[in-house]
């Protein structure tokens, strides 16, 4: 990120603060504070907090704060005898709980992740590889198996494994043993590619820290806060709804595929708080003829990804009993 770039983002930052904190002076002094952390510390702090609470639900299947802490470490700790800090892992999977611990365990240990849709084809994995320098990755079968088909194939794991205890035991611990800080590298977050090839965008531990968190604070965000959504993780969207319960010690519920009554039912099981979702899923519910009744229960509804058109906007307040918020 070029430096012209880096002000606007921070004066972006600011800008949000000084709307809902009111003065220029707190919005420099939250914007220090929401930055000085990473992603891997904040969830580390958080299973200390809440080490039963649910963190992360994919179809069902679940794992409490002390569960996905503990299995990141140990994802980190076999990585640390075959990556280095600041080194490229690709994550091509499908949303799942070995998605998360395989990219929480891969920030922890200080390398880049590299998110990669799972459908994929081998042509453009190379690409990925090749332009980000992966020294490893983390897969599904199958994008494994088109990965394997590169002439230079990085070695794969397989994202649902997890990796046998004991390596560094050390790793184990809380927030001091994570091995980057806010101004490395998390994420090389690559662009649509509608133009040309697709580009990697390197984000920061404290860019991702400070979009999520100030975020957060503007929708007051609470530890009992339960969220929803059926996004892919690959993207920016669904994985920042991974961040807020690691985060805020909360939880978040994710589908792993899209069904409007599975949605519904999952939002009304756990007593969702918080959607995220995109127009084309709006639209779906609203189709499908949906109870509206769980989703009227909620207290934040979020629409982005790509444009919420007025026709639609015009027709969810009778399913969310108000317009959702557009980020």
């Amino acid at each position: 990120m070029t430096g012209q770039q880096s002000t606007g983002y921070e004066e972006w930052s600011r800008a949000g603060w000084r709307a809902n904190l009111g003065g220029a002076a707190d919005a420099e002094n939250h914007l220090a504070w929401l930055g000085d952390q990473t992603i891997p510390a904040l969830a580390a702090a958080a299973a200390e907090r809440a080490p039963a609470r649910v963190a992360v639900s994919v179809d069902g299947a679940k794992l409490t704060h002390a569960e996905l802490g503990e299995q990141a470490a140990r994802v980190a700790g076999w990585l640390a005898g075959r990556v280095r800090p600041g080194d490229r892992v690709l994550l091509a999977a499908s949303s799942s709980l070995g998605f998360v611990r395989c990219y929480l365990g891969a920030l922890r240990a200080g390398a880049v992740v590299v998110l990669a849709n799972p459908a994929y084809t081998a042509a453009e994995l190379g690409h990925l590889v090749a332009d980000s320098g992966a020294v490893l990755a983390f897969a599904d079968a199958e994008p494994a198996r088109r990965l394997a088909g590169l002439a230079q194939a990085p070695p794969t794991a397989d994202v649902a494994v997890l990796p046998e205890a004991g390596v560094r035991p050390g790793l184990r611990g809380p927030a001091r043993d994570v091995v980057p800080g806010p101004q490395d590298t998390a994420l090389l977050a690559y662009t649509s590619g509608t133009t040309g090839k697709p580009k990697g965008v390197p984000l920061t531990h404290r860019q991702l820290a400070v979009s999520i968190r100030s975020a957060m604070a503007a929708w007051r965000w609470q530890e009992d806060d339960v969220l929803v959504h059926a996004l892919p993780l690959y993207h920016q969207h669904g994985l920042s709804g991974v961040h807020t319960a690691l985060i805020a010690g909360g939880t978040a519920h994710i589908l792993s595929r899209f069904r409007p009554p599975d949605l519904v039912q999952t939002a009304r099981q756990h007593r969702a708080s918080v959607l995220f979702a995109v127009p084309t899923i709006y639209q779906a519910l609203l189709d499908a003829g949906v109870p509206a009744a769980p989703l009227r229960d909620l207290r934040l509804a979020v629409c982005g990804s790509s444009p919420l058109s007025p026709a639609l906007a015009g027709r969810l307040p009778s399913l969310l009993g108000r317009l959702p918020l557009v980020r």
